[in-house]
């Protein structure tokens, strides 16, 4: 019996790479996993293959395994963060911040840069709510050249504080079963905000959130030390560019307006954010 072979291909960056198989049930999987940067056509630079083997999901890559697991949604898990690893692997050459980042009415960028917990994700989505496009909500691709964002389109992770601003997405009909946990729901952002066809930005804004409950919005300006000592702090691998480290950093500091906010309500904060938006353009 010959089995239809399938295949969904993605693009992070210039970065390109497929995913293949036989079985439907994992096709399933491999359209919904990193779905905000599937692309139609291309040259992939790496194929992987996803299959069952001995009651285990498994990934591999040229014969040899990444990951496996025996069920679909600790697969699901697994699966994502080794494409995420082995693109940030391969992306070496952008500047890979941790944070989250959207485009701000077609023109130039934020990056929003904070510890776990500091409502990136869910602030991210309350910008696009409004009208942001989403780029990333975890590792944020800066182009160090040029400063300009470069969307890594991987899927949203919303936590408890998400769920409830936003639970259509956590529980919507598009988010599957193998996507959902108690704590959190994986949701792509193309469910947000729609097309996948999104160019670098010039980022103009560096927006440290800090989520505080029941606290009122509030902002105040970042001086460059400051703003120089957080991303620092916030690079995954700054210290690779070794003598370009303190150019980059300076140019960063010294292009981009940069700003903590305070919030308890990330809809609430979006707006205001988005009221001053102006300044980015």
């Amino acid at each position: 019996m010959c089995l239809e072979v399938w295949s969904c291909l993605y693009r992070i960056a210039d970065f390109e790479f497929s995913l293949q198989g036989t079985d439907r049930q994992l096709r399933e999987l491999a359209e919904s996993v990193y779905s905000g940067a599937r692309i139609a056509d291309g040259n992939p630079g790496r194929r992987y293959r996803l299959s069952r083997s001995e009651g285990r999901f498994v990934l591999s890559c040229g014969g040899e395994e990444i990951c496996s697991q025996p069920a679909l949604p600790e697969f699901f898990q697994d699966l994502e963060w080794a494409l995420t690893a082995q693109a940030m692997e391969r992306l070496g050459h952008f500047l890979q911040i941790h944070g989250a980042a959207a485009q701000v009415r077609g023109q130039q960028a934020m990056v929003l840069i904070g510890e776990h917990g500091a409502g990136k994700t869910t602030l991210v989505v309350a910008l696009a709510r409004l009208g942001a496009r989403i780029f990333t909500d975890e590792v944020a691709l800066l182009d160090p050249g040029r400063l300009k964002l470069v969307p890594f389109r991987r899927d949203l992770i919303l936590h408890t504080e998400a769920q409830a601003l936003f639970p259509d997405l956590a529980r919507g009909a598009y988010t599957p079963e193998f996507k959902r946990f108690a704590e959190y729901s994986y949701v792509s952002p193309s469910v947000i905000d729609g097309d996948n066809d999104l160019e670098p930005s010039v980022l103009g804004l560096m927006l440290f959130p800090r989520l505080k409950p029941g606290s009122a919005v509030s902002c105040k300006p970042i001086g460059p030390a400051e703003a120089a000592r957080r991303l620092l702090a916030h690079s995954f691998n700054l210290c690779d560019f070794e003598e370009r480290c303190t150019d980059i950093v300076g140019r960063v500091v010294e292009n981009c307006e940069a700003v903590e906010w305070v919030f308890g309500d990330a809809r609430e904060a979006a707006s205001r954010i988005l009221t001053g938006a102006h300044r980015l353009g």
